[in-house]
């Protein structure tokens, strides 16, 4: 008859009518004309045909003028008649509400044309990977420039990448990409620098961050971004070598100026002992010993922070040499002894040693007319500074019975190093030798 006998619930939630508006009336009285004269077409289809009429992803409008987009199904029922045939007796039309379905699949196509837009004209290289990276999901047009490799080569094998990391560089990266996928795993940002060679630019410094998600099916997928950095990290390795450069210029002048000081405060502890000749040993002792703290300040620091050992020695010996007026023969070096350097928590303390060696010799010679020989040799191990003066020893002298103190052999053992330096004082004939014996930690070797 075309008119309604039953509306279930979902019904009158999809259409906005309630039952009563709907039992019993057609479609025309139902909807307006456009959309009764479709539903009418339907169910005379169905009825003709005796088969199911489908109307999939189509627009139906509610009572309240909502318009949804519906998944529509019209079935013929039939019922048997007096004979052996059936005749269709009602037309029952399923309709299932995609709405959201659709805008969900509206909103995701739209996110999916906006990320493609942003990935493929930003300048990084993005990718989306497995957790585990076997497959390459996404990667934007920018590999092959940063790369020199074809897309395609990366979809279809990625681990054709591995082809441009640097030859040297190749053992720890296959090292690494176990932990990497572990951490992929746990969830965790994961960041690496790999060095490639690119086809056409040489060596590039390629920086790459990985972020890994957990999808809703649990899958893991890895959001990829990767850049150039080669020339940022050549200007980050300029600016820091112009802030060592700076720096240094900065130190060189600070010590140039305290060993100018130091040399000043000698100098007037000098004419101090020529004026007042009963405390003119002690005042020439302190004033030696401020010419060796500002000969270590004199002295230029190396890049690894030491001072030769050899600069430090010839410039006291030679300060000695002038202040007492003695003949000090600094036998010349073997060059390679030049390799040496003293820390500079040990640079002050061996230069006062070596002072106080010094000062001892001088001071001790049986005669002053009695030069003062020097000598440096290489040991296994380190170096050893030899010191001859004519005299001799007391008898019963022993290095070892002497109290550490302020002044001469006392300061010597104050200030030796417990590890790295060994000291022997010994006379043979009318010869007293002085060995002190450095070797790491106290001084350090360097590849010069």
């Amino acid at each position: 008859t075309g008119r309604f006998v039953s509306l279930n619930r979902a019904g009158e939630q999809i259409t906005g009518l309630s039952r009563h508006q709907v039992v019993g009336r057609t479609w025309r009285e139902v909807y307006a004309r456009q959309f009764a004269d479709l539903y009418a077409e339907l169910d005379r289809k169905a009825l003709a045909t005796g088969s199911q009429v489908d109307r999939p992803r189509d627009v139906m409008l509610r009572a309240d003028g909502k318009r949804l987009t519906v998944n529509q199904r019209v079935v013929p029922l039939f019922e048997a008649g007096p004979g052996v045939e059936s005749h269709p007796r009602y037309v029952m039309s399923i309709i299932d509400d995609l709405t959201e379905e659709v805008r969900a699949e509206v909103a995701l196509r739209e996110t999916e044309a906006r990320f493609r837009q942003f990935a493929e004209n930003i300048d990084q290289l993005v990718f989306i990977m497995t957790g585990d990276f076997s497959s390459v999901l996404y990667v934007n047009p920018r590999y092959q420039s940063l790369i020199g490799a074809r897309v395609d080569d990366l979809v279809s094998d990625p681990r054709s990448a591995l082809r441009y990391v640097v030859a040297d560089d190749a053992p720890a990266v296959l090292r690494a990409l176990p932990r990497l996928v572990a951490r992929m795993r746990r969830l965790l940002r994961s960041e690496l620098s790999v060095r490639i060679n690119h086809p056409m630019h040489g060596v590039r410094l390629i920086e790459i961050r990985l972020n890994p998600v957990r999808m809703e099916d649990g899958a893991i997928r890895v959001f990829g971004v990767a850049d150039d950095a080669t020339e940022r990290e050549a200007a980050e390795r300029q600016r820091m070598e112009e802030v060592v450069k700076q720096r240094d210029i900065l130190v060189r002048e600070v010590h140039h100026r305290i060993k100018n000081n130091l040399q000043g405060v000698a100098g007037l502890i000098q004419q101090a002992a020529v004026a007042r000749p009963e405390v003119a040993s002690a005042l020439e002792e302190a004033a030696a010993q401020i010419q060796a703290i500002a000969q270590v300040h004199g002295l230029q620091i190396r890049a690894t922070g030491t001072l030769p050992v050899l600069g430090v020695a010839q410039g006291i010996f030679h300060n000695l040499a002038n202040m007492f007026g003695a003949e000090v023969r600094f036998e010349p070096p073997a060059p390679d002894l030049w390799r040496y350097g003293l820390p500079e928590n040990e640079a002050v303390p061996l230069a006062l040693v070596i002072n106080e060696l010094g000062t001892n010799a001088i001071k001790h010679r049986a005669n002053r007319s009695d030069p003062v020989n020097v000598r440096v040799s290489a040991r296994p191990d380190g170096m050893e500074f030899a010191i001859e003066n004519t005299g001799q020893l007391r008898a019963g002298f022993s290095f070892s019975d002497i109290a550490a103190s302020v002044s001469g052999l006392g300061l010597v053992k104050a200030l030796l190093p417990r590890r790295g330096a060994r000291l022997s004082i010994a006379s043979s004939g009318s010869v007293v030798l002085t060995k002190l014996q450095l070797f790491p930690p106290a001084v350090r070797e360097e590849n010069l």
